[in-house]
């Protein structure tokens, strides 16, 4: 097994360690309001992730910050999703990695974690390897982090699903405006 890739988040940048390569990796192009090859939250009126001019590596990153929203089905604060693979999710894969790298500048306001969650499965989109790390501490700078991949299924993996998102670490939902990746 070879290492995942490395992913820049806090603003973000993904790049797969190898041959292979995560589509829109460094967060380089994006279509009006979310990066090209990656789903968000976003909708409007509301931008949760958006491009940042503050990367890791290129010109651009990903910027996720949490945000109140108010309509007649809902009113709380919501925190940015950002998850691989657009208009359907996930990035070909053709081996199992065993890790996935990525550098984080992350500010969790109060009471809130960032949660890395990385799983990798077959063909039929059975889970093969999964690996997750929540954050809890400030990033005021690129910080480099690792998140191991356990497998517990035999089989090769075709697909990988890498998602960032910001919840609140006490409910899990209704984050604190003051967090962001």
């Amino acid at each position: 097994m070879r290492k995942f890739f490395t992913v820049v988040i806090g603003l973000l940048c993904v790049t797969f360690l190898g041959a292979q390569v995560v589509p829109n990796g460094g967060f380089e192009s994006w279509i009006e309001i979310d990066p090209d090859d990656w789903r968000t939250n976003n909708q409007t009126p509301y931008t949760f992730v958006s491009r940042s001019d503050d990367s890791h590596s290129g010109d651009y990153a990903a910027f996720g910050q949490a945000q109140y929203v108010d309509s007649s089905h809902l009113e709380k604060n919501v925190g940015p999703e950002l998850t691989s693979g657009a208009p359907v999710m996930g990035v070909i894969v053709d081996e199992n990695y065993n890790e996935l790298t990525f550098y984080l500048k992350f500010d969790p306001g109060v009471n809130d974690t960032l949660l890395v969650s990385v799983r990798l499965t077959d063909d039929n989109y059975a889970a093969l390897g999964i690996g997750e790390m929540k954050f809890h501490e400030a990033e005021a700078e690129y910080t480099l982090q690792t998140i191991p991949i356990t497998y517990e299924t035999a089989g090769t993996a075709t697909n990988a699903y890498i998602q960032f998102e910001i919840v609140n670490n006490l409910t899990g939902i209704n984050t604190g405006l003051d967090s962001w990746f």
